[in-house]
């Protein structure tokens, strides 16, 4: 029973595992470990952790001088910035595009140098110039063509080092340029022979050592934070198992990002410090999903690096995360949830990282003033991170409600359920949701992912009624890959949790505890108990499931008798919870109606249900 509950909270990876993880202060310096070791770093080495801003809105080195003191006003440790390096003539900004054959005059830069000899940062201690690898358009063999691009590195470099910043964001992605873009990283004859990737990797390798050890001259204990590294392409397409890694990477986009990674640990000097940005989690809304990140990079990538190499990829490399504010603030929850939801996700972001973690925008803006726009609580929610990370006293927490006196049960679920008419035709329990009782019943509202306010990618819709005789429940699961559903178990109370599955759980009394628990899956086949123990109740229930295209749909009754209740008198509550597993084209997408922290059994956060 054990055994089951813990695979309803944590489905995607070993407890052992997690619990290792659990454990570890991240942001110290790792050491090498075997493929089975969890990661544990020693102790007393912790860094502090740091928050970037970089996105739209980026600003220029005029924008700089102009608001740099009215910036250090906002939860942040630095910057991510630009200079422009106006071409003559054109007035369009060239410089922060290095990676090209045209060179950049320093001349071009002279108006962004003057205005940033203008800037005295106070607070933010950790500024970074920001470099992109677009437009993309070099030859890998063609030494002038990195010859230039290196020299438009170290203009901008200059750039940095007038406000000393601590280094350089450096974006590996592919921008358009007047309607160019180069496949850099995946090259037109790669990608026609992937037979070549030896010799494209080759020169990759040696780009990075040029690229490395430019900034290095430059900045010789600076922080190169690369928004995407080897982790990305290496992940997406599971390098870590692959039998060929080199045929692996060549079918991603970024096939020679891993081998630009092993010039740079060629070229590094000794105290500077590459950081894996992770942009992947971007998607991330569960902690498991940033521990898993910091095993993966910190570890799995590591055991890619060449040989003579890891030494350094262990020491001088840091797991960083990149946040998305479009992933968190938007949808139908209220706006103190979300707020809530983003503490939640910088504090383990912060909690999972060596150091950095940096947070993108594009619809919301800090900056320039005339811009500025800001969902409800951000700043507050990073400020309650930071301080948790601190230790700081959870009483002393800033409020995220939009009111003074939210109740601290804002976020469960409620809802009133009619009972059918006397002379209403219940639900005839056939899979078909087409009867007239569902038409009237209570359509259950927004299902949300485990342990967030995000909607999951396939809806559930859920709709309950009831009658003197029986508790009537419908789903409908609406799904995208109906052929790769997955109906786990044969026998009834069956671990049928395992694949796609829907669950209902309902308090016997007023309080969350004892409750009755039902699982169905798209075979029909059923899990019930009182509570986790299937031996505790082995009810008379009537279930059945019907499949479309693009959805499979759930009825289920259960009479009140059975579950040893009374049919509910008007204005009663029960405490209640619908959920879905949903396994088909995913890793795993658990949804409930009403938010959960970690897994589906948690009765105090089960919804109310009154009945009129």
């Amino acid at each position: 029973m054990i055994r089951m509950i813990l695979r309803r909270k944590i489905s995607r990876v070993g407890l052992m595992t997690v619990l290792s993880l659990l454990t570890v202060p991240c942001g110290c310096a790792r050491t090498s470990s075997s493929a089975a070791d969890p990661v544990m770093p020693p102790a007393g080495q912790s860094r502090p952790k740091k928050l970037i801003q970089y996105g739209w809105g980026v600003p220029d080195a005029a924008e700089l001088r102009q608001n740099h003191r009215q910036m250090e006003q906002d939860p942040f440790d630095g910057i991510g910035f630009r200079v422009k390096g106006r071409v003559p003539g054109s007035g369009s900004a060239a410089a922060f595009y290095a990676f090209r054959p045209e060179r950049i005059e320093e001349a071009w830069l002279a108006a962004d140098y003057e205005d940033l000899r203008h800037v005295r940062f106070e607070k933010f201690t950790d500024n970074f110039i920001v470099i992109n690898a677009a437009p993309g358009t070099l030859d890998w063999f063609d030494d002038d063509h990195w010859q230039i691009a290196m020299h438009n590195v170290a203009l901008n470099l200059d750039a940095a080092n007038i406000v000393g910043c601590k280094g350089v964001i450096f974006d590996p992605e592919i921008y358009t340029l007047k309607d160019r873009m180069a496949p850099l990283w995946r090259p037109a004859a790669l990608r026609k022979d992937p037979g070549k990737f030896e010799r494209f990797a080759a020169q990759s390798r040696l780009r990075g050592r040029q690229f490395i050890e430019t900034i290095g001259r430059k900045m010789p204990r600076a922080v190169v934070l690369c928004l995407i590294l080897a982790s990305y392409p290496a992940n997406k397409v599971d390098a870590f198992h692959a039998p060929d890694v080199s045929a692996a990477l060549t079918a991603t986009e970024y096939a020679l990002l891993p081998a630009f990674l092993e010039g740079m640990l060629d070229g590094i000097r000794p105290g500077m410090t590459i950081v894996d940005g992770n942009e992947a989690a971007y998607k991330y809304r569960t902690p498991i999903e940033f521990f898993e990140a910091y095993h993966m990079i910190s570890q799995s990538t590591g055991r890619l690096i060449s040989p003579e190499n890891r030494a350094r990829y262990q020491t001088q490399v840091q797991v960083g995360h990149g946040l998305f504010l479009q992933k968190t603030f938007r949808g139908e929850a209220a706006p103190e949830n979300k707020a809530r939801q983003f503490e939640r996700i910088v504090y383990h972001a912060l909690m999972t990282s060596d150091e950095y973690v940096w947070i993108y925008n594009e619809d919301w803006f800090w900056w320039p003033p005339r811009l500025r726009k800001l969902p409800h609580g951000i700043n507050d929610a990073m400020r309650n991170a930071r301080d948790r990370i601190a230790g700081r006293d959870p009483r002393l927490l800033r409020n995220l409600s939009t009111e003074a006196d939210a109740p601290p049960d804002r976020q469960h679920r409620r809802a009133n359920v009619t009972s059918l008419a006397p002379g209403d035709a219940p639900p005839s329990v056939d899979g078909d949701l087409s009867d007239d009782a569902w038409s009237n019943a209570l359509r259950i509202g927004r299902f949300v992912m485990r342990g967030t306010q995000f909607d999951p990618d396939a809806e559930t819709r859920a709709w309950i009624t009831c009658d003197a005789e029986h508790l009537y429940v419908a789903f409908r699961c609406i799904e995208p890959f109906m052929t790769r559903l997955r109906a786990h178990g044969v026998e009834p109370d069956d671990a049928v949790w395992e694949g796609d599955s829907v669950d209902v759980f309902l308090s016997i009394g007023s309080a969350p505890e004892p409750f009755h628990h039902f699982i169905v899956n798209p075979n029909n086949v059923r899990w019930d108990g009182r509570g986790n123990d299937p031996a505790s109740f082995d009810g008379r229930w009537r279930s059945a499931v019907t499949k479309t295209a693009g959805a499979w749909d759930v009825e289920l009754a259960v009479s009140w008798s059975e579950m040893g209740m009374e049919p509910p008198s008007p204005g009663t509550t029960l405490r209640v919870n619908l959920c879905r597993a949903r396994r088909a084209g995913t890793a795993g997408e658990f949804c409930t109606w009403s938010p959960v922290a970690e897994g589906f059994v948690e009765p105090t956060n089960f919804g109310y249900l009154t009945f009129r």
